[in-house]
């Protein structure tokens, strides 16, 4: 299973508000994280 997302910010701003930035050519997902424990809890890679 290839890494094909890369996380945009830090740790600290990923509390709040953050972006997905996808692969050139692919939407950039903004995703409201809410103390959640692991990133892949909140967003499902299709």
């Amino acid at each position: 299973m290839s890494v094909l997302n890369q996380y945009v910010g830090t740790a600290t701003e990923m509390q709040g508000n953050f972006e997905l930035q996808l692969t050139p050519g692919q939407h950039v997902l903004k995703v409201q994280a809410i103390g959640f424990k692991n990133p892949r809890d909140c967003c499902r890679y299709q």
